[in-house]
């Protein structure tokens, strides 16, 4: 049959030979940017380390932009039944919390996860009365840094360094998540950096009930290209 004889195709070893220097190489993922990590949390450290932590049966709800990026180039999935959620290319801002609420009321026992920019937030706050309210379990940490990222990088590129309405010196500024959070009556945590990090995550996914977690990112830290040319 056909699929008895797919069974029985083997790669070649100079392929798998490639195939691992392109993984070395080309697709390896360091972006902790050493040099502010007293300052400010790496989101692909905090993808890593989520990832490490969520169980097969969880689910991870990621918004669209920059923070989605770090999330996909830093998660490691645990099998068929852990659900990654995203709109993908469509890249609604605001999408992640409220998903993540819909995928709490279908799989209840589950940890889910939301994470969610700055600007994608402003865009569905009116849920953290929805998680207040209903007390979902969903802890939602918010990448922070102050900017419309997706945005601001690439009209820095092609416009000479020009951007608008995309920092708080163009004409953008985020609220205080945590002020914000607190008169909503949900608990919050302040991730201000990269120090015991690990420990950090897995205490706030321990805890019961709703929290929104603002998470201190650096406003330089682009995303790192998969491929080179």
């Amino acid at each position: 049959s056909l699929r008895t004889a797919a069974t029985r195709i083997t790669v070649p070893s100079p392929w798998h030979a490639e195939l691992r220097k392109l993984k070395a190489e080309q697709f390896a993922i360091d972006g902790t940017r050493k040099e502010t990590e007293k300052s400010h949390v790496s989101p692909y450290l905090l993808g890593k380390i989520i990832s490490k932590e969520l169980k097969k049966q969880d689910i991870f709800s990621v918004d669209c932009g920059f923070n989605l990026t770090w999330m996909v180039q830093s998660y490691l999935a645990k099998g068929a039944e852990q659900r990654f959620i995203s709109a993908w290319g469509c890249s609604p801002m605001g999408y992640a919390i409220p998903a993540a609420i819909g995928a709490w009321y279908a799989r209840p026992r589950a940890t889910v996860v939301c994470v969610i920019g700055d600007g994608g937030t402003q865009m569905n706050i009116q849920e953290f009365q929805t998680l207040a309210y209903n007390k979902i379990p969903v802890k939602v940490f918010i990448l922070n840094n102050h900017s419309y990222a997706t945005i601001r990088f690439p009209t820095r590129k092609e416009f000479d360094g020009r951007t608008f309405g995309t920092e708080p010196s163009t004409g953008y500024a985020a609220p205080d998540f945590t002020a914000i959070a607190k008169a909503y009556g949900l608990p919050v945590v302040r991730l201000e950096n990269n120090e015991k990090l690990a420990l950090k995550v897995k205490k706030i996914l321990k805890k019961k009930g709703p929290v929104i977690v603002e998470v201190n990112t650096d406003p330089e830290q682009g995303i790192i290209e998969r491929l080179k040319f």
